[in-house]
């Protein structure tokens, strides 16, 4: 049995890795795959450089903006819903305060393109207050510490519920953002556990878009999701932007939608290594 450690966010994008685990089907393929999931991009990153994970699912603007050791490389693509932003209904967007994981990270940069493209408002990357991953940052909004922020499934759902406000998703200005990839060293490219990894989540994957939406939200329940929400939230990674992405193989095409998100706010940014470098 080869033991791994893969770096996840608890959102229901990962729904194709709850079931591969719950049912069994890591160990059936002779895996023992523990998952830390993470809580900030901060967090993932410190681990991937010591050396901590296998396997991290993430953002490729993470790679695309530093350099990074291990020499990583995006193997699948991944989806985990429409980024959303969402707001305190009775706020004006002009002197919002924005929580954000970090004031660099891609989901800043996917907030500020929607609150300027939709609400045209330009954000003040003064008001962008750093509060941590996604459900972090629904609480922060939902005590008041901030206006608005970036949500995916189910804390978009979440948000509904509340009574919070819908500005705009990302398949609305940007729908070839490609918001979620997994990375594994290159040195480990060959190694016999990550094709196994990788064909255990992708057929897990597909198995779950082709079943549809009331399988999805069963898996959410077991984890102790509310029924309502694991449905809303099921229905929230259907499609292009969900898991049905977790499939695919990114090319530079797909990856050059968040070079161009960063240079629109970035001018003078260019990666610090070539792109050709990050994929197989």
């Amino acid at each position: 049995m080869e033991a791994i450690e893969v770096a996840l966010f608890p959102s229901a994008g990962s729904v194709h890795v709850f079931a591969a685990q719950d049912e069994g089907r890591f160990e059936a393929a002779g895996l023992d795959v523990t998952v830390d999931w993470v809580t900030s991009s901060d967090h993932q990153i410190a681990g991937w450089d010591a050396g901590r994970y296998a396997v991290m699912h993430t953002a490729p603007d993470h790679l695309l903006r530093t350099g990074r050791e291990r020499r990583p490389t995006i193997v699948r693509a991944g989806g985990i819903g429409e980024l959303a932003v969402y707001h305190r209904p009775d706020v004006d967007l002009a002197t919002a305060r924005w929580g954000v994981d970090g004031p660099g990270s891609a989901f800043a940069l996917v907030l500020r393109a929607l609150v300027e493209d939709v609400a045209e408002v330009a954000v003040d990357p003064e008001e962008l207050v750093p509060v941590g991953g996604t459900k972090e940052r629904l609480q922060a909004l939902l005590d008041g510490e901030v206006d608005g922020t970036t949500l995916s499934p189910p804390f978009s759902q979440q948000a509904e519920g509340h009574g919070l406000s819908r500005l705009a998703g990302h398949l609305d200005v940007l729908p070839r953002y490609l918001t979620t990839v997994v990375i594994a060293a290159r040195d480990d490219l060959d190694s016999p556990w990550l094709q196994t990894y990788l064909d255990v989540v992708t057929a897990t994957a597909r198995e779950l878009g082709e079943a549809g939406t009331g399988r999805i939200a069963e898996v959410l329940r077991r984890r102790g999701w509310g029924a309502e929400v694991a449905e809303a939230a099921a229905r929230g990674v259907q499609g292009p932007a969900g898991i049905e992405r977790s499939t695919q193989i990114p090319t530079i095409d797909d990856l050059q939608s968040v070079i161009s998100l960063r240079q629109r706010f970035f001018p003078d940014w260019a990666p610090p290594t070539p792109v050709a470098e990050l994929l197989p």
